[in-house]
C-alpha cells in the first residue's frame, strides 16, 4: 500500500468526504512520487543498482577514475569491489592494474634492486616498462616526419595519453617511491635518433636506433633539469 491509499483512510470520519478524499489521495501520490526518486537516488550509490550514466559519479566517490578502455560492464565491474582495487595502492601490483585498465596488456614494474637502471643506489625508486603489446591503443615508434621538441618524442601515444599514463603511476606508487621514467618496448623495432637516454642525436642515420622509447618522469633523474636555470629540486614531470 502506497501512500495514495494510505492517507484516505488514514481521514478521521468528519474529514472523509469527496474533497477531504480527494486531496489526501493527491497529497498521497504526491510522496509516492517522492519516494520512488528517492528509492532511485539511493540504489544510484551503489554500483550495483546505478544507471550507466551514473557510473562515473560512483567513480568520483570510489577515487577509481574511468579510462577510455572502459566500457560500462568493465567500469562497472571494477567499481563493485574496490576494496580489492585500493588494497593493492602502493604497490607495484596496483600500477599494473591500474596500466592494464587504461588498455596496455604488457605492464611490468622493475624496482631498483631488480633492474638498478640508474646510476647510485636508491631503494626507492623504480621504472614502469610498457609494451611490447598495446593493445588497441596500438602504439608503434614514432615515424617520419616528426615535430621536435614534441612531449610524445619516440612514440604515436597522444600527449594526454603520456599524461594520463604518468598519473596514474604517481596517483598509485606508495608515498616513499620514486618514478625514474616509463619505458616503452617494441617487438623488433627501432627508433630514428633516439639515444638510451630518450635524447634525440642530431644528425641521425635513419633505421638505426633502439628498441624502446622513454618518458621520463623523476626530476632528480636528468642533468637536463638539474642545470637549466631555473630549477626545481625534485617533483615530477608530466
Amino acid at each position: 500500500m502506497g501512500f495514495t491509499e494510505y492517507e484516505p483512510d488514514a481521514l478521521r470520519l468528519p474529514l472523509r468526504g469527496p474533497f477531504g478524499t480527494l486531496v489526501a489521495s493527491t497529497t498521497g501520490a504526491i510522496r509516492d512520487e517522492e519516494l520512488a526518486l528517492l528509492r532511485v537516488a539511493m540504489l544510484s550509490r551503489l554500483p550495483a543498482r546505478c544507471p550507466d550514466d551514473a557510473l562515473g559519479y560512483v567513480g568520483e566517490g570510489l577515487s577509481i577514475e574511468r579510462y577510455a578502455a572502459d566500457t560500462d560492464a568493465s567500469y562497472r565491474a571494477r567499481l563493485l569491489d574496490p576494496f580489492a582495487t585500493w588494497s593493492k595502492a602502493g604497490s607495484p601490483q596496483g600500477i599494473v592494474d591500474q596500466l592494464v585498465a587504461f588498455g596496455i596488456p604488457d605492464v611490468r614494474v622493475y624496482m631498483d634492486f631488480e633492474g638498478h637502471f640508474s646510476d647510485g643506489g636508491w631503494y626507492s625508486r623504480f621504472d614502469v616498462h610498457l609494451g611490447p603489446n598495446y593493445g588497441a591503443l596500438g602504439w608503434l615508434p614514432m615515424q617520419m616526419p616528426f615535430k621536435l621538441g614534441s612531449g610524445t618524442l619516440g612514440s604515436t601515444a597522444t600527449r594526454p595519453q603520456v599524461v594520463t599514463c604518468k598519473k596514474i603511476i604517481l596517483k598509485w606508487k606508495s608515498a616513499h617511491s620514486y618514478p625514474v621514467r616509463v619505458v616503452l618496448r617494441w617487438p623488433l623495432t627501432t627508433l630514428l635518433g633516439v639515444t638510451p637516454t630518450g635524447t634525440l642525436q642530431m644528425p641521425f642515420k635513419l633505421g638505426g636506433g633502439h628498441e624502446s622509447a622513454r618518458w621520463k618522469i623523476g626530476k632528480l633523474f636528468g642533468v637536463d633539469q638539474m642545470f637549466n636555470m631555473p630549477f626545481t629540486m625534485g617533483g615530477f614531470i608530466l
